[in-house]
């Protein structure tokens, strides 16, 4: 059964980049990010679920994927 999702508004996505500084919440990527829903919720929009995220992290927060977490996670990068 697919699910019908709503779509995030082109405003409240630009809010959520510039929130974010453009960049991923989890590595501080800056390459092809996506905008995740923290509960899993595609319909729930609401400022406080959404987060930036760089695509790998965002697999990686989804049921099944979890192990991708130990590649990404542990590889070097400086956040600031």
């Amino acid at each position: 059964m697919l699910k019908y999702r709503r779509p995030i508004p082109k405003e409240l996505r630009k809010f959520v980049k510039e929130l974010y500084n453009n960049e991923c919440f989890y590595c501080a990527g800056k390459e092809d990010l996506h905008i995740h829903h923290i509960d899993q919720n595609p319909n729930n929009n609401d400022i406080e679920n959404l987060e930036l995220v760089c695509w790998l992290c965002h697999y990686s927060k989804h049921p099944g994927n979890e192990r991708i977490i130990e590649f990404h996670y542990n590889r070097p990068f400086k956040r600031y």
